[in-house]
């Protein structure tokens, strides 16, 4: 939910964190309007020096509607925690 994301986003923000893991396996959906929530989430870690981002276990379907929407990399997608 977007109050969700809100909340890891500000979770984020007062971390020091440089390297992120978005484990998304129990993610069964996206709905449009959510999309701009994730880009602003990525962005947030994105641009912080030195930083690396990781979404993991996400559903193909999900992906692909991602993608489409020019919201994910391919380089920060892993299938595991590896």
């Amino acid at each position: 939910t977007m109050v969700t994301l809100e909340k890891v986003q500000m979770e984020i923000s007062k971390s020091s964190a440089r390297q992120v893991v978005l484990n998304l396996h129990d993610l069964t959906r996206v709905e449009v309007g959510g999309i701009p929530g994730i880009v602003r989430l990525q962005k947030l870690i994105r641009d912080r020096p030195n930083s690396h981002l990781r979404l993991c276990f996400l559903r193909p379907d999900i992906y692909k509607s991602l993608a489409e929407a020019g919201a994910v990399r391919p380089a920060e997608m892993a299938d595991n925690l590896l």
